[in-house]
């Protein structure tokens, strides 16, 4: 990243990488949901592997997705607004972000 021109890259992670499995698939949609989320986790970890060598990588707070199933939308504005505080408090302690705000 660094030979293209990142100094720094900002990662806001779709769930947390470190949490459990809720609880144990019960059908084939979630064991596919289940079986994607161990995939996207283990791109971010080579990713942030591979270009932290180049390039400063600050990963935010993950939103609390936990009890919301990923194939629901009725908390969608929750989410969002949660990622939010949660950046701008990252970002605000590492004097940047105050130009932050929600496109609507």
């Amino acid at each position: 990243m660094g030979d293209r021109g990142a100094v720094r890259i900002y990662v806001l992670p779709t769930q947390d990488p470190c949490r459990p499995l809720g609880r144990v698939p019960k059908c084939a949609l979630d064991a596919a949901i289940y079986g994607l989320e161990l995939l996207i986790d283990s791109r971010l970890k080579t990713d942030i592997a591979q270009y932290s060598r180049e390039t400063e990588i600050i990963v935010l707070p993950a939103p609390n997705t936990a009890r919301v199933q990923p194939t629901s939308f009725e908390h969608s504005s929750r989410l969002i607004s949660e990622a939010l505080v949660a950046a701008r408090t990252v970002l605000e302690s590492q004097g940047v972000g105050r130009h932050l705000r929600l496109a609507t």
